[in-house]
């Protein structure tokens, strides 16, 4: 599957993975940002002055 910048599948090969993967792609993306929460802050803080 290839996606263009707009977010549009440009080549689906399989309909069915596509639709998976718009199912499931937003809450693995918000469970990751959960999980790197402390290291964002830890970045964070030692960012500013």
């Amino acid at each position: 599957m290839q996606v263009l910048r707009t977010g549009r599948a440009f080549l689906v090969a399989d309909p069915h993975v596509l639709a998976v993967f718009r199912m499931t792609a937003p809450s693995r993306y918000f469970d990751w940002r959960i999980s790197r929460r402390p290291v964002e802050e830890a970045l964070w803080a030692g960012a500013r002055p």
